[in-house]
């Protein structure tokens, strides 16, 4: 009886060590939405098809702002299309230089309208609300925000020392608290060995070594 009992004990201690050391609930993961942007897609494009894509969405917005006295929402359309220039040129790895090469042009173009500052930390919300768990993004777009998170605060940070915008977007991405799904780690490494850091400690990183005496 006494073993019985020892047995029944052991067993059910075995039984809450167990428990309190399960693997989190696996996350649900969606498939790609429509107009998600890939950065194994974007990787397969050089410099001059970056170029010409990144030009084809200034035309646009400028097609869109010069007629926004007669139509309301022209205007609008042009940012949106300014902001997916953008959106594409940080959404890949950054290991040929592309960021510096093609962000000048579309700054321009936002400078007219005092909006570069907007839109990037628009890109930077969007960036922190798709590791929302409740929406499920795919493993591989989350991967592509990564990437424009990354590039964001690559390319801003400098600026940031006298530009309070910028540094409170890199506040805004520090505060966000971003856990990198382990899908999304694996990812980065088998397609090319990239090492991943979350977004909010890399923005917590910057702000301490650059920007802690601003």
């Amino acid at each position: 009886m006494k073993n019985a009992a020892l047995f029944l004990c052991l067993t059910l201690g075995m039984s809450s060590i167990l428990m309190g050391c399960s693997t989190p609930e696996k996350r649900v993961i969606n498939p790609p939405r429509v107009g998600d942007l890939n950065y194994h897609k974007l990787m397969l494009m050089d410099l001059e098809q970056m170029q010409d894509q990144v030009r084809k969405y200034i035309r646009f917005a400028k097609q869109d702002f010069a007629v926004a006295d007669e139509d309301p929402e022209a205007e609008a359309s042009g940012f949106v299309n300014l902001k997916k220039a953008l959106r594409m040129i940080f959404s890949r790895p950054d290991a040929e230089n592309y960021v510096a090469k093609l962000v000048p042009e579309v700054r321009r173009e936002l400078a007219v309208y005092r909006s570069y500052y907007r839109v990037i930390d628009e890109l930077a919300e969007e960036g922190i609300q798709a590791f929302d768990r409740s929406l499920g993004v795919s493993t591989v777009t989350l991967a592509t925000y990564t990437f424009m998170l990354e590039n964001i605060m690559g390319e801003i940070q400098a600026e940031a020392r006298i530009q309070p915008e910028l540094k409170a977007t890199i506040e805004k991405i520090a505060r966000a608290d971003i856990k990198v799904p382990r899908d999304v780690i694996q990812e980065r490494k088998l397609s090319g060995m990239f090492l991943t850091e979350s977004p909010s400690e890399m923005a917590q990183r910057i702000l301490k070594e650059r920007l802690s005496s601003q």
